[in-house]
């Protein structure tokens, strides 16, 4: 699946382990970087691992997906074809958006 980032900055955060552990902690970063590196190996969003747990949203956050981190975190993440975006199975592009806790 193809990772897009809103800017290099971004990029260079998301792929910087230092980086995430100062902002989320070190737990967190591990499971961050696992998400990470399960959306680059798997083609589509529908083949990602069960513990990944993908997911629509609904409300003010419609057409957004999220993945499970260490509880209540979740990694936001955006569909950048917008085709059936109910659909995992087609998306194979996203863009990271951020780790919230909707909860």
């Amino acid at each position: 699946m193809e990772i897009h980032f809103k800017n290099n900055k971004d990029k260079k955060f998301w792929g910087s382990e230092k980086a995430l552990r100062k902002k989320h902690g070190a737990e967190n970063a591990k499971i961050i970087t696992r998400r990470l590196n399960e959306l680059s190996a798997a083609p589509t969003l529908k083949e990602l691992p069960p513990q990944s747990s993908p997911h629509p949203l609904s409300g003010n956050m419609n057409g957004l997906f999220a993945l499970d981190l260490k509880h209540p975190y979740r990694l936001i993440i955006e569909p950048v074809k917008k085709l059936n975006t109910k659909n995992p199975i087609e998306i194979d592009s996203i863009q990271i958006i951020k780790i919230k806790n909707y909860h």
